[in-house]
């Protein structure tokens, strides 16, 4: 589902619609021909029609599994991501069965610039859930990417 488009600069949700108390909140952020996932959760989905090759890469803002469980099976079909997190995050990430990704520390750098000049900015909220947890800030779109922020189980749900 489209949340936002403007200028080459597409936010998709990855959500699902099935009744649940235990939800992901999973999203695409496209910016011209490049693609990173945020918090891509526990089952892998594609976001349409975006090409697994133009993926750079994805956002693990913390090591649970409605956020990380399916890094693996991104990594396989595309070795060359990026995984964006914390160290903190990183070292409890090989639980998953993998270690071996190309690592952007987003303490060490804060920003990620794609390709057609649009930024994510990392925000660092070690208060809020895990020590290593942090938050995504899209400038193109104003969207705050929070995490597990103002998560909890629930099925009275909407988006």
């Amino acid at each position: 589902m489209v949340l936002y488009e403007n200028d080459r600069h597409t936010v998709y949700w990855l959500g699902i619609y099935e009744p649940t108390a235990f939800r992901c909140n999973s999203y695409l952020v496209r910016s011209g021909d490049t693609g990173v996932l945020i918090d891509p959760g526990g089952a892998r989905r594609t976001g349409g029609r975006h090409a697994i090759e133009a993926l750079t890469g994805m956002v693990l803002c913390h090591q649970d599994p409605d956020v990380a469980a399916s890094m693996c099976d991104w990594l396989a079909l595309n070795p060359a991501l990026t995984v964006f997190t914390t160290p903190r995050t990183h070292v409890l990430l090989s639980a998953y069965g993998s270690s071996d990704y190309q690592l952007h520390d987003v303490e060490a750098k804060p920003v990620f610039v794609f390709p057609t000049g649009h930024r994510l900015h990392f925000i660092g909220a070690p208060f809020l859930h895990f020590p290593g947890a942090f938050t995504t800030f899209d400038a193109a779109s104003g969207f705050l990417f929070s995490g597990d922020i103002w998560a909890a189980p629930a099925f009275d749900w909407r988006l």
